[in-house]
């Protein structure tokens, strides 16, 4: 019997076999939901980051129920208003952009921060340091 090492297929009597790798999402919708997938790796429901509401986001019911909801929501709109008052009068003055955040990214500027200017790993262990990386959240 012949391995398939680190090739991801399924095959059933019904037709050839198929890759479970998720698809990219391109949606600007992505920029507010959290994609939830189920055991097969099928995209199934998306979360708002805002209010933490779920819809469903199939392939049969797509995604619109998502892009109303973000121009519904409350939550968003507040976040919106708060960083729309926070906009600069100067336009010298770059204003604030709309950012993702992504704790991978985050770790590695961490660990590059502390290798540059030569800090002690224990930085980490510090209230201050904790207080600050707690508001991030």
């Amino acid at each position: 019997m012949a391995s398939t090492a680190g090739a991801h297929t399924s095959a059933d009597a019904s037709g050839p076999p198929t890759r479970s790798r998720k698809r990219k999402l391109t949606s600007d919708i992505w920029d507010d939901f959290t994609p939830i997938y189920d055991d097969d790796g099928t995209l199934v429901q998306g979360q708002c980051i805002h209010c933490d509401t779920i819809f469903p986001t199939s392939k049969k019911s797509g995604s619109s129920q998502c892009r109303r909801h973000r121009l519904a929501c409350t939550e968003k709109a507040k976040l919106d208003e708060l960083i729309g008052s926070m906009q600069p009068d100067d336009a010298r003055i770059p204003a604030i952009k709309w950012f993702k955040y992504d704790r991978d990214k985050a770790l590695d500027e961490l660990v590059r921060m502390i290798v540059l200017h030569e800090l002690p790993f224990r930085i980490v262990e510090y209230v201050g340091f904790r207080r600050f990386v707690a508001s991030l959240c």
